[in-house]
């Protein structure tokens, strides 16, 4: 459970969430699914679809997105933050959400991600825009316990940080000063950001809207299907139970382990090898030499399991509105680049608002940053930011190659843009290997030329 329920923060220093108690269970579930230690999961392991889910996602995301800045500071943390986009998004689709602290430590700028449920949402805007939350975080010293509690708030162009330290005992909460620890001693209990145009803390959200209480709490992608992923880690537990029993079994009798010899009077037993001892069970025959050993090896019902079990992806797939064959198997699905891709339209749609919601809070981190760059380093204020998408591995490439030939054909483009555009080459190059035109007014071979 997150820590500020807990331990029953809200009644011990007041703080009102924004967290109903429905959410407050369904984001303890989503947080356990996504560690693999959903209630389920003592029953039956995680099958790994949520970990297949969320990165079809995140890959396709970072392989799509990159940031540039004139602002070389600035630059450097905002790429750093693209190079972990795949945490964000993993937590934006497993969890609902997370939130972007910046941090300035150490002598730089720097930022630390916090999911859901170790930061608790206590405000927001109309628009959805996330005010305040309080960041909770557990802190072990020797046989000592502590509960940090960092208060963010956002009000009339003002952003405020407040710090608290509780001190657990026998599982009650005692406030106590923050040099009671030396992990917190040198923090500042309290101060505040004044005339900024935004919150410094800045929420990374799914943006599906919240079906379990209608707040602005966000959720997870299977926000009310947790029960799928049930489905598919008890389907895939049946499947490998399967397995382990059609293992063959040779039951044999137990005289068949004995020698006719005495040492000291007493019969020696043979010893089986580990193998040996998981093929074989002792039985006791009656004596005939039909009996002696029996061999059994059951049929497999592994056809039916695996088709009961893609079926359940393919209700995952439906319900999540990723795409047919993003989980299940693909082998019913066009192979073809642009017949696969139009079978994960509904993924790259999903994919697309990831990261127009990327682009927004990436715009609005660059103000933060930049602001805070000029505080502390006296770094001229500039938060321009260029955000550029590649989606060319979501494409046919004989499709773009066909498609720039046609404008070629058409005066739209010239040769040398169109080796440019397929072969990646520079302008120089391209219009060097670009051949002239012969008297026919042909330039030949151009069409079929190899890079």
């Amino acid at each position: 459970m997150s820590l500020f329920f807990k331990y029953n923060l809200e009644s011990v220093t007041g703080i009102k969430t924004s967290v109903s108690s429905l959410m407050v269970n369904k984001i303890d579930l989503w947080n356990l699914i996504l560690q693999g230690r959903a209630p389920w999961n003592n029953e039956a392991a995680p099958s790994g679809i949520v970990n297949a889910t969320v990165g079809q996602i995140a890959n396709a995301v970072s392989e799509e997105v990159d940031v540039f800045s004139d602002n070389e500071k600035l630059n450097e943390v905002m790429h750093k933050l693209n190079e972990n986009s795949k945490e964000l998004v993993q937590y934006m689709i497993a969890l609902g959400s997370c939130v972007v602290r910046p941090v300035y430590k150490n002598g730089r700028l720097q930022y630390e991600i916090v999911r859901l449920g170790n930061y608790i949402p206590t405000s927001y805007d109309l628009d959805g825009t996330l005010l305040g939350c309080v960041i909770t975080k557990k802190i072990d010293e020797g046989d000592k316990e502590f509960l940090l509690l960092e208060r963010h708030n956002y009000r009339n162009k003002t952003h405020s940080v407040t710090m608290e330290l509780y001190r657990i005992k026998n599982g009650s909460l005692a406030k106590t000063t923050l040099d009671a620890c030396t992990v917190t001693a040198g923090l500042t209990a309290a101060y505040s950001w004044d005339n900024v145009e935004k919150p410094f803390i800045v929420e990374f959200r799914n943006r599906e809207p919240n079906t379990i209480d209608g707040s602005n709490v966000p959720c997870a992608l299977w926000q009310t299907t947790e029960n799928l992923i049930e489905n598919v880690d008890k389907q895939f537990s049946r499947l490998n139970w399967e397995q382990e029993g059609g293992e063959m079994v040779v039951f044999a009798d137990e005289d068949l382990f004995k020698k006719h010899q005495v040492k000291k009077g007493e019969k020696v037993t043979k010893q089986l090898s580990p193998t040996l001892e998981k093929l074989v069970v002792k039985i006791s025959g009656n004596g005939t030499s039909e009996e002696k050993i029996q061999t059994h090896a059951p049929a497999l019902r592994t056809q039916a399991q695996k088709d009961a079990l893609n079926e359940m992806l393919r209700r995952c797939e439906i319900a999540w509105n990723i795409g047919k064959g993003t989980l299940s198997d693909l082998g019913e699905v066009s192979q073809t680049a642009t017949q696969y891709t139009g079978g994960k339209k509904a993924l790259y749609t999903l994919v697309d608002t990831i990261e127009s919601e990327l682009e927004q809070k990436y715009k609005d981190l660059a103000y933060i940053f930049a602001y805070m760059l000029s505080a502390y380093e006296n770094v001229k204020f500039n938060n321009d930011l260029v955000i550029k998408y590649n989606d060319t591995a979501r494409k046919d490439p004989e499709a773009i190659r066909r498609a720039a030939l046609e404008e070629v054909m058409q005066g739209i483009i010239s040769p040398a843009e169109y080796r440019e555009r397929i072969f990646g080459e520079d302008e120089e190059t391209a219009k060097a290997r670009v051949p002239e035109v012969n008297a026919a007014g042909s330039m030949g071979g151009y069409f079929n030329l190899e890079g």
